[in-house]
Protein backbone atom coordinates (compact mmCIF):
# COMPACT_ATOMS: atom_id res chain seq x y z
CA UNK A 1 0.00 0.00 0.00
CA UNK A 2 2.12 2.78 -0.88
CA UNK A 3 1.81 6.24 0.78
CA UNK A 4 3.11 10.36 0.38
CA UNK A 5 5.56 10.87 3.10
CA UNK A 6 3.41 12.74 6.02
CA UNK A 7 5.62 15.57 7.48
CA UNK A 8 2.86 18.08 8.06
CA UNK A 9 3.18 17.26 11.87
CA UNK A 10 6.61 19.36 11.96
CA UNK A 11 5.34 22.56 12.73
CA UNK A 12 7.85 25.73 11.94
CA UNK A 13 8.52 27.87 14.93
CA UNK A 14 9.89 30.82 15.83
CA UNK A 15 11.83 29.14 18.90
CA UNK A 16 15.60 30.28 19.15
CA UNK A 17 15.34 33.66 17.03
CA UNK A 18 16.58 36.86 18.17
CA UNK A 19 14.85 39.49 19.20
CA UNK A 20 14.15 42.64 16.56
CA UNK A 21 16.21 44.93 19.51
CA UNK A 22 18.94 42.16 18.90
CA UNK A 23 18.95 42.49 15.40
CA UNK A 24 18.52 45.64 14.70
CA UNK A 25 22.24 45.69 13.69
CA UNK A 26 22.05 43.30 11.86
CA UNK A 27 24.02 43.77 8.01
CA UNK A 28 23.81 42.04 4.58
CA UNK A 29 24.56 42.75 0.82
CA UNK A 30 21.54 40.21 0.44
CA UNK A 31 19.07 41.20 -2.32
CA UNK A 32 15.10 40.77 -1.27
CA UNK A 33 12.15 41.17 -3.08
CA UNK A 34 11.04 44.30 -2.72
CA UNK A 35 14.78 46.06 -1.89
CA UNK A 36 17.47 46.85 -3.85
CA UNK A 37 20.38 46.19 -1.33
CA UNK A 38 20.01 45.44 2.05
CA UNK A 39 21.65 48.64 4.38
CA UNK A 40 21.05 49.93 7.70
CA UNK A 41 18.35 51.53 7.77
CA UNK A 42 16.43 53.32 11.43
CA UNK A 43 13.26 52.55 11.90
CA UNK A 44 10.90 54.88 12.71
CA UNK A 45 9.01 55.40 15.96
CA UNK A 46 5.33 54.54 13.96
CA UNK A 47 7.15 51.20 12.38
CA UNK A 48 8.38 50.58 15.70
CA UNK A 49 5.09 50.03 17.05
CA UNK A 50 3.69 48.30 14.48
CA UNK A 51 6.78 45.86 14.49
CA UNK A 52 6.01 44.88 18.27
CA UNK A 53 1.71 45.09 17.80
CA UNK A 54 2.62 42.09 14.92
CA UNK A 55 5.23 40.45 16.31
CA UNK A 56 2.92 39.76 19.71
CA UNK A 57 0.19 39.12 17.62
CA UNK A 58 2.14 36.60 15.91
CA UNK A 59 3.32 35.47 19.13
CA UNK A 60 -0.34 34.71 19.77
CA UNK A 61 -1.06 32.86 16.69
CA UNK A 62 -3.28 35.31 15.74
CA UNK A 63 -1.20 35.49 11.88
CA UNK A 64 -4.51 37.25 10.26
CA UNK A 65 -3.14 40.05 12.60
CA UNK A 66 -0.17 40.14 12.28
CA UNK A 67 0.91 39.37 8.50
CA UNK A 68 0.02 42.55 6.55
CA UNK A 69 2.63 44.68 8.64
CA UNK A 70 5.20 42.12 8.78
CA UNK A 71 5.37 41.68 5.06
CA UNK A 72 5.59 45.54 4.71
CA UNK A 73 7.99 46.09 7.22
CA UNK A 74 10.50 43.25 6.08
CA UNK A 75 10.06 44.47 2.93
CA UNK A 76 10.75 48.23 4.27
CA UNK A 77 13.63 46.91 6.60
CA UNK A 78 15.33 44.19 4.67
CA UNK A 79 18.24 44.05 7.24
CA UNK A 80 15.86 42.92 10.05
CA UNK A 81 15.98 39.68 10.79
CA UNK A 82 13.36 38.95 12.99
CA UNK A 83 11.04 40.91 10.46
CA UNK A 84 12.29 38.72 7.79
CA UNK A 85 12.05 35.53 10.31
CA UNK A 86 8.48 36.39 11.31
CA UNK A 87 7.37 37.79 7.85
CA UNK A 88 8.24 34.17 6.93
CA UNK A 89 6.88 31.99 9.82
CA UNK A 90 3.46 34.02 9.29
CA UNK A 91 3.09 33.28 5.44
CA UNK A 92 4.40 29.16 6.59
CA UNK A 93 2.00 29.36 9.48
CA UNK A 94 -1.25 29.80 6.60
CA UNK A 95 0.50 26.95 4.89
CA UNK A 96 1.94 29.71 2.08
CA UNK A 97 5.45 28.00 1.66
CA UNK A 98 6.27 29.49 -1.57
CA UNK A 99 5.85 32.69 -0.46
CA UNK A 100 7.12 32.17 3.16
CA UNK A 101 10.54 30.74 1.07
CA UNK A 102 12.08 34.33 0.16
CA UNK A 103 11.78 35.83 3.41
CA UNK A 104 12.94 32.49 5.07
CA UNK A 105 15.97 32.44 2.95
CA UNK A 106 16.91 35.82 3.27
CA UNK A 107 16.78 35.47 7.41
CA UNK A 108 18.90 32.56 6.79
CA UNK A 109 21.04 34.76 4.25
CA UNK A 110 21.51 37.42 7.19
CA UNK A 111 22.34 35.31 10.45
CA UNK A 112 23.23 31.85 8.67
CA UNK A 113 24.90 30.59 12.21
CA UNK A 114 21.03 30.51 13.28
CA UNK A 115 20.06 26.72 13.88
CA UNK A 116 16.28 27.81 14.87
CA UNK A 117 15.92 30.01 11.13
CA UNK A 118 17.87 27.35 9.28
CA UNK A 119 15.88 24.20 10.24
CA UNK A 120 12.83 26.22 9.84
CA UNK A 121 13.49 27.18 6.02
CA UNK A 122 14.97 23.33 5.52
CA UNK A 123 11.61 22.60 6.58
CA UNK A 124 9.62 25.22 4.59
CA UNK A 125 11.98 23.89 1.42
CA UNK A 126 11.11 19.77 2.38
CA UNK A 127 7.57 21.21 2.19
CA UNK A 128 7.95 22.98 -1.32
CA UNK A 129 9.77 19.49 -2.89
CA UNK A 130 13.39 21.00 -2.45
CA UNK A 131 15.15 18.02 -1.12
CA UNK A 132 18.27 19.30 -2.25
CA UNK A 133 18.32 22.92 -0.54
CA UNK A 134 17.10 21.30 2.59
CA UNK A 135 19.79 18.43 3.26
CA UNK A 136 22.87 20.84 4.00
CA UNK A 137 20.88 22.64 6.46
CA UNK A 138 19.33 19.91 8.06
CA UNK A 139 22.41 17.47 8.55
CA UNK A 140 24.26 21.12 10.17
CA UNK A 141 21.02 21.45 12.62
CA UNK A 142 21.73 17.55 13.39
CA UNK A 143 25.23 17.93 14.12
CA UNK A 144 24.79 21.00 16.68
CA UNK A 145 21.49 19.34 18.11
CA UNK A 146 21.90 15.40 17.74
CA UNK A 147 18.76 14.76 20.41
CA UNK A 148 15.75 16.90 18.15
CA UNK A 149 13.46 14.55 17.06
CA UNK A 150 11.94 17.23 14.08
CA UNK A 151 15.35 17.55 13.07
CA UNK A 152 15.48 13.70 12.29
CA UNK A 153 11.95 13.24 11.70
CA UNK A 154 12.84 16.54 8.22
CA UNK A 155 15.91 14.64 7.67
CA UNK A 156 14.04 11.65 7.02
CA UNK A 157 11.29 13.59 4.82
CA UNK A 158 14.11 14.97 2.79
CA UNK A 159 16.47 11.54 2.50
CA UNK A 160 12.63 9.92 0.91
CA UNK A 161 12.25 12.97 -1.62
CA UNK A 162 15.76 12.25 -2.74
CA UNK A 163 15.39 8.31 -2.90
CA UNK A 164 17.31 7.56 -0.16
CA UNK A 165 15.04 5.04 1.83
CA UNK A 166 17.79 3.38 3.57
CA UNK A 167 19.08 6.95 4.88
CA UNK A 168 15.69 7.80 6.08
CA UNK A 169 14.87 4.73 7.53
CA UNK A 170 17.71 5.59 9.64
CA UNK A 171 16.66 8.86 10.05
CA UNK A 172 13.37 7.68 11.69
CA UNK A 173 15.35 5.19 14.03
CA UNK A 174 17.09 7.88 15.80
CA UNK A 175 13.88 10.15 15.68
CA UNK A 176 12.43 7.04 17.74
CA UNK A 177 15.13 6.97 19.86
CA UNK A 178 14.96 10.46 20.67
CA UNK A 179 11.30 10.65 21.25
CA UNK A 180 11.52 7.38 23.64
CA UNK A 181 13.91 9.15 26.08
CA UNK A 182 12.24 12.23 26.15
CA UNK A 183 8.84 9.86 27.19
CA UNK A 184 7.08 10.29 23.77
CA UNK A 185 5.97 7.66 21.51
CA UNK A 186 5.95 8.47 17.62
CA UNK A 187 2.22 8.97 16.02
CA UNK A 188 1.18 6.04 14.23
CA UNK A 189 1.07 8.01 10.70
CA UNK A 190 4.98 9.10 11.17
CA UNK A 191 5.88 4.89 12.14
CA UNK A 192 3.86 4.18 8.71
CA UNK A 193 6.41 6.74 6.98
CA UNK A 194 9.54 4.90 8.57
CA UNK A 195 7.78 1.35 7.74
CA UNK A 196 7.53 2.61 4.14
CA UNK A 197 11.43 4.04 4.19
CA UNK A 198 11.96 0.42 5.43
CA UNK A 199 9.90 -1.18 3.02
CA UNK A 200 11.52 0.54 0.37
CA UNK A 201 15.00 0.06 1.39
CA UNK A 202 14.33 -3.90 1.24
CA UNK A 203 14.12 -4.69 5.22
CA UNK A 204 10.42 -5.91 4.94
CA UNK A 205 11.23 -7.68 8.50
CA UNK A 206 11.70 -4.47 10.49
CA UNK A 207 9.12 -2.91 8.78
CA UNK A 208 6.51 -5.10 10.32
CA UNK A 209 8.21 -4.55 13.49
CA UNK A 210 7.71 -0.98 13.54
CA UNK A 211 3.91 -1.10 12.54
CA UNK A 212 2.91 -4.06 15.35
CA UNK A 213 4.44 -2.22 18.23
CA UNK A 214 2.32 0.85 16.74
CA UNK A 215 -0.57 2.33 18.57
CA UNK A 216 -3.77 2.12 17.16
CA UNK A 217 -3.01 0.18 14.43
CA UNK A 218 -5.87 -1.85 14.37
CA UNK A 219 -8.02 1.61 14.01
CA UNK A 220 -5.92 2.59 11.14
CA UNK A 221 -7.25 0.79 7.56
CA UNK A 222 -4.07 1.92 5.99
CA UNK A 223 -1.60 1.61 8.33
CA UNK A 224 -2.90 -2.51 8.80
CA UNK A 225 -2.72 -2.43 4.95
CA UNK A 226 0.68 -1.51 5.00
CA UNK A 227 1.57 -3.96 7.42
CA UNK A 228 -0.08 -6.80 5.26
CA UNK A 229 2.29 -5.22 2.19
CA UNK A 230 5.24 -5.75 5.22
CA UNK A 231 4.53 -9.38 5.71
CA UNK A 232 3.81 -10.67 2.37
CA UNK A 233 7.85 -9.12 1.35
CA UNK A 234 8.60 -11.18 4.64
CA UNK A 235 6.59 -14.39 3.47
CA UNK A 236 4.46 -14.46 6.32
CA UNK A 237 1.20 -14.75 3.76
CA UNK A 238 -1.42 -15.44 6.71
CA UNK A 239 -0.71 -12.52 8.64
CA UNK A 240 -0.55 -10.74 5.22
CA UNK A 241 -4.27 -12.00 4.61
CA UNK A 242 -5.29 -11.21 8.03
CA UNK A 243 -3.80 -7.48 7.57
CA UNK A 244 -5.47 -6.55 4.10
CA UNK A 245 -8.83 -8.54 5.58
CA UNK A 246 -8.64 -6.51 8.96
CA UNK A 247 -8.40 -3.59 6.53
CA UNK A 248 -10.82 -3.76 4.32
CA UNK A 249 -13.58 -4.38 7.23
CA UNK A 250 -12.18 -1.67 9.08
CA UNK A 251 -12.42 0.65 5.48
CA UNK A 252 -14.60 -1.01 2.92
CA UNK A 253 -13.11 1.00 0.25
CA UNK A 254 -12.51 0.35 -3.39
CA UNK A 255 -8.40 0.22 -3.05
CA UNK A 256 -8.57 -2.06 0.44
CA UNK A 257 -11.31 -4.72 -1.27
CA UNK A 258 -8.69 -4.51 -4.50
CA UNK A 259 -5.76 -5.12 -1.64
CA UNK A 260 -7.44 -7.86 0.07
CA UNK A 261 -8.47 -9.59 -3.57
CA UNK A 262 -4.73 -9.37 -4.91
CA UNK A 263 -3.62 -10.89 -1.95
CA UNK A 264 -5.99 -13.78 -1.99
CA UNK A 265 -5.14 -13.95 -5.61
CA UNK A 266 -1.20 -13.68 -5.16
CA UNK A 267 -1.66 -17.33 -3.58
CA UNK A 268 -4.46 -19.03 -5.05
CA UNK A 269 -7.17 -18.86 -2.66
CA UNK A 270 -9.33 -18.44 -5.76
CA UNK A 271 -12.94 -19.43 -3.98
CA UNK A 272 -12.25 -16.56 -1.13
CA UNK A 273 -11.02 -14.20 -3.54
CA UNK A 274 -13.93 -14.45 -5.69
CA UNK A 275 -16.07 -13.62 -2.61
CA UNK A 276 -14.68 -10.73 -1.78
CA UNK A 277 -14.43 -9.38 -5.38
CA UNK A 278 -17.73 -10.09 -6.30
CA UNK A 279 -18.54 -8.06 -3.42
CA UNK A 280 -16.40 -5.64 -4.50
CA UNK A 281 -18.13 -4.91 -7.89
CA UNK A 282 -21.52 -5.13 -6.64
CA UNK A 283 -20.26 -2.11 -4.04
CA UNK A 284 -18.00 -0.54 -7.05
CA UNK A 285 -19.70 -1.54 -10.58
CA UNK A 286 -17.74 1.08 -12.04
CA UNK A 287 -14.35 -0.23 -11.05
CA UNK A 288 -12.08 -1.35 -13.66
CA UNK A 289 -9.82 -3.26 -11.38
CA UNK A 290 -12.78 -5.24 -9.64
CA UNK A 291 -13.73 -6.22 -12.73
CA UNK A 292 -10.03 -7.51 -13.76
CA UNK A 293 -9.30 -9.00 -10.22
CA UNK A 294 -12.40 -11.14 -10.21
CA UNK A 295 -12.05 -11.87 -13.89
CA UNK A 296 -9.12 -12.95 -12.99
CA UNK A 297 -9.54 -15.02 -10.20
CA UNK A 298 -12.83 -16.72 -12.12
CA UNK A 299 -10.27 -17.12 -15.32
CA UNK A 300 -7.41 -18.83 -13.13
CA UNK A 301 -10.22 -21.11 -11.05
CA UNK A 302 -11.70 -21.88 -14.47
CA UNK A 303 -14.71 -20.35 -14.52
CA UNK A 304 -14.19 -19.32 -18.03
CA UNK A 305 -18.16 -18.67 -18.74
CA UNK A 306 -17.90 -16.54 -15.38
CA UNK A 307 -14.81 -14.71 -16.29
CA UNK A 308 -16.02 -14.19 -19.82
CA UNK A 309 -18.54 -11.09 -18.81
CA UNK A 310 -15.91 -9.76 -16.45
CA UNK A 311 -13.84 -8.80 -19.39
CA UNK A 312 -15.85 -7.57 -21.69
CA UNK A 313 -17.43 -4.89 -19.15
CA UNK A 314 -13.73 -3.43 -18.83
CA UNK A 315 -13.19 -3.95 -22.53
CA UNK A 316 -16.67 -1.96 -23.56
CA UNK A 317 -15.17 0.67 -20.77
CA UNK A 318 -11.78 0.79 -22.72
CA UNK A 319 -11.58 0.15 -25.98
CA UNK A 320 -7.98 -0.09 -26.60
CA UNK A 321 -7.46 -2.05 -23.27
CA UNK A 322 -5.20 -4.99 -24.85
CA UNK A 323 -5.61 -6.95 -21.29
CA UNK A 324 -8.73 -7.25 -20.76
CA UNK A 325 -9.45 -8.15 -25.38
CA UNK A 326 -6.23 -10.63 -24.56
CA UNK A 327 -8.21 -12.60 -21.21
CA UNK A 328 -11.69 -12.07 -22.74
CA UNK A 329 -10.16 -14.26 -26.30
CA UNK A 330 -8.89 -16.66 -24.15
CA UNK A 331 -11.53 -17.19 -21.88
CA UNK A 332 -13.61 -17.15 -24.69
CA UNK A 333 -11.56 -20.20 -26.06
CA UNK A 334 -12.99 -22.39 -23.80
CA UNK A 335 -16.11 -24.47 -25.05
CA UNK A 336 -17.92 -23.50 -21.81
CA UNK A 337 -17.88 -19.67 -22.76
CA UNK A 338 -17.81 -19.81 -26.84
CA UNK A 339 -21.53 -19.40 -27.20
CA UNK A 340 -21.96 -16.63 -24.73
CA UNK A 341 -23.13 -13.17 -25.75
CA UNK A 342 -19.95 -11.52 -24.13
CA UNK A 343 -17.73 -13.77 -26.94
CA UNK A 344 -20.03 -13.70 -29.87
CA UNK A 345 -19.85 -9.74 -29.73
CA UNK A 346 -16.12 -9.74 -29.50
CA UNK A 347 -15.79 -10.31 -33.37
CA UNK A 348 -18.28 -7.38 -33.58
CA UNK A 349 -16.10 -5.22 -31.10
CA UNK A 350 -13.16 -5.85 -33.07
CA UNK A 351 -14.54 -4.56 -36.48
CA UNK A 352 -15.59 -1.18 -34.62
CA UNK A 353 -12.54 -0.64 -32.79
CA UNK A 354 -9.79 -1.93 -35.57
CA UNK A 355 -7.01 -0.71 -33.90
CA UNK A 356 -7.03 -3.43 -30.74
CA UNK A 357 -4.82 -5.61 -32.72
CA UNK A 358 -5.60 -8.02 -29.44
CA UNK A 359 -9.34 -8.46 -30.13
CA UNK A 360 -9.18 -8.77 -33.90
CA UNK A 361 -6.81 -11.69 -33.25
CA UNK A 362 -8.98 -13.49 -30.82
CA UNK A 363 -12.20 -13.13 -32.43
CA UNK A 364 -10.60 -14.66 -35.28
CA UNK A 365 -9.41 -17.42 -32.81
CA UNK A 366 -12.91 -17.81 -31.83
CA UNK A 367 -13.87 -18.20 -35.20
CA UNK A 368 -11.61 -20.92 -36.38
CA UNK A 369 -12.07 -22.58 -32.97
CA UNK A 370 -16.20 -23.14 -34.05
CA UNK A 371 -17.32 -26.71 -36.11
CA UNK A 372 -16.43 -26.48 -39.60
CA UNK A 373 -19.79 -26.40 -41.10
CA UNK A 374 -20.53 -22.62 -39.00
CA UNK A 375 -16.79 -21.40 -39.33
CA UNK A 376 -16.55 -18.32 -41.37
CA UNK A 377 -12.58 -18.22 -42.34
CA UNK A 378 -13.11 -15.42 -44.58
CA UNK A 379 -14.42 -12.92 -41.48
CA UNK A 380 -11.69 -15.14 -39.33
CA UNK A 381 -8.52 -13.64 -42.19
CA UNK A 382 -10.02 -10.11 -42.53
CA UNK A 383 -9.59 -9.51 -38.35
CA UNK A 384 -6.32 -10.93 -38.48
CA UNK A 385 -5.11 -8.93 -41.55
CA UNK A 386 -6.44 -5.71 -39.59
CA UNK A 387 -5.08 -7.24 -36.40
CA UNK A 388 -1.33 -7.10 -38.36
CA UNK A 389 -1.74 -4.05 -39.68
CA UNK A 390 -2.95 -2.72 -36.24
CA UNK A 391 0.49 -4.46 -34.30
CA UNK A 392 2.60 -6.31 -37.36
CA UNK A 393 4.36 -6.95 -34.28
CA UNK A 394 1.77 -8.99 -32.42
CA UNK A 395 2.95 -12.73 -32.12
CA UNK A 396 0.04 -14.29 -31.31
CA UNK A 397 -1.54 -12.84 -34.55
CA UNK A 398 0.98 -14.11 -36.83
CA UNK A 399 0.52 -17.83 -35.41
CA UNK A 400 -3.31 -17.78 -35.93
CA UNK A 401 -2.89 -16.74 -39.56
CA UNK A 402 -0.48 -19.61 -39.79
CA UNK A 403 -3.04 -21.70 -38.58
CA UNK A 404 -5.46 -20.28 -40.89
CA UNK A 405 -3.17 -21.14 -43.44
CA UNK A 406 -2.58 -24.77 -42.38
CA UNK A 407 -6.89 -25.16 -42.39
CA UNK A 408 -6.37 -24.54 -46.41
CA UNK A 409 -3.45 -26.65 -46.49
CA UNK A 410 -1.53 -23.37 -47.52
CA UNK A 411 2.04 -24.85 -45.85
CA UNK A 412 5.01 -22.93 -47.19
CA UNK A 413 2.61 -20.02 -46.22
CA UNK A 414 1.72 -20.73 -42.82
CA UNK A 415 5.61 -21.39 -42.52
CA UNK A 416 6.18 -17.57 -43.34
CA UNK A 417 3.38 -16.51 -40.71
CA UNK A 418 4.56 -18.76 -37.93
CA UNK A 419 8.38 -17.83 -38.78
CA UNK A 420 7.66 -14.47 -37.78
CA UNK A 421 5.22 -15.62 -34.63
CA UNK A 422 8.83 -16.97 -33.60
CA UNK A 423 11.04 -14.51 -34.55
CA UNK A 424 8.68 -11.99 -32.13
CA UNK A 425 8.80 -14.59 -29.70
CA UNK A 426 11.41 -17.13 -29.57
CA UNK A 427 9.55 -19.68 -27.23
CA UNK A 428 6.13 -19.40 -28.60
CA UNK A 429 6.11 -23.04 -27.97
CA UNK A 430 2.52 -23.75 -30.41
CA UNK A 431 3.89 -21.74 -33.08
CA UNK A 432 7.08 -24.38 -33.06
CA UNK A 433 4.67 -26.91 -32.83
CA UNK A 434 2.87 -25.80 -36.06
CA UNK A 435 6.16 -24.81 -37.88
CA UNK A 436 7.22 -28.25 -37.50
CA UNK A 437 3.65 -29.71 -38.76
CA UNK A 438 5.02 -27.12 -42.03
CA UNK A 439 8.19 -28.12 -42.38
CA UNK A 440 7.58 -32.11 -42.67
CA UNK A 441 4.30 -31.21 -45.34
CA UNK A 442 6.91 -29.27 -47.39
CA UNK A 443 9.69 -32.26 -47.01
CA UNK A 444 12.03 -30.58 -44.80
CA UNK A 445 12.47 -33.11 -42.51
CA UNK A 446 15.53 -32.11 -40.14
CA UNK A 447 13.97 -28.54 -40.04
CA UNK A 448 10.57 -30.23 -38.55
CA UNK A 449 12.51 -32.86 -36.15
CA UNK A 450 14.76 -28.99 -34.79
CA UNK A 451 11.08 -27.38 -34.01
CA UNK A 452 9.65 -30.16 -32.24
CA UNK A 453 12.91 -30.11 -29.86
CA UNK A 454 12.02 -26.40 -29.67
CA UNK A 455 8.86 -26.83 -28.67
CA UNK A 456 9.18 -29.68 -26.28
CA UNK A 457 11.88 -27.31 -24.83
CA UNK A 458 9.85 -24.03 -24.30
CA UNK A 459 6.65 -26.25 -23.60
CA UNK A 460 8.53 -27.17 -20.49
CA UNK A 461 9.82 -24.16 -19.51
CA UNK A 462 6.30 -22.54 -19.89
CA UNK A 463 4.11 -24.76 -18.89
CA UNK A 464 2.15 -22.52 -16.91
CA UNK A 465 1.49 -19.71 -19.29
CA UNK A 466 -1.57 -18.52 -17.61
CA UNK A 467 0.46 -18.00 -14.17
CA UNK A 468 2.80 -15.66 -16.08
CA UNK A 469 -0.47 -13.83 -16.70
CA UNK A 470 -1.65 -13.83 -13.52
CA UNK A 471 1.45 -12.31 -12.24
CA UNK A 472 1.60 -9.57 -14.86
CA UNK A 473 -2.50 -8.98 -13.59
CA UNK A 474 -1.16 -9.02 -9.63
CA UNK A 475 1.74 -6.68 -10.59
CA UNK A 476 -0.99 -4.58 -12.14
CA UNK A 477 -3.61 -4.41 -9.63
CA UNK A 478 -0.11 -3.86 -6.43
CA UNK A 479 0.89 -0.60 -8.52
CA UNK A 480 -2.09 0.94 -9.49
CA UNK A 481 -3.55 1.43 -5.72
CA UNK A 482 -5.39 5.03 -6.58
CA UNK A 483 -9.16 4.21 -7.63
Amino acid sequence: MRRILLITSIALTLTGVQTAAQSSSTKSNVTHPGATSCAAKAMTLEDAAKERKALASLDANDVASAQLDLIALAKKYPCRFELQAAAGMALAEVDNINDALPYLRHAHALRPTDDAIAFNLALAEVKTGNADAAMPLLQKVALQSPNRADVQLALAAAFMLSKRPADAAAAFHKASTNLTAAGQAMPLELRMDWALALLQSHHASEARDVLRSADGLQQSATALALLGEAAEAVGDYEEAARSFESAARLDPSEQMIVAYGNELLQHRTFGPAIEVLKYGTEKYPESQRMHLALGAAYFNNAMYSLAAPEFYTMLMRSPNDTLAADMLGRSCADTTAASLHECTALEGFAKEHPENAVAATYAATAILQRPTEIRDTQTAERLLQSALHADPKLADAWYQMGVLQQSRNLWNESATSLEHAITLQPDFADAHYRLSRAYSRMGRRDEAVAQVQLEMKYRQENKDANSLRMQKIVRILTVDKQP
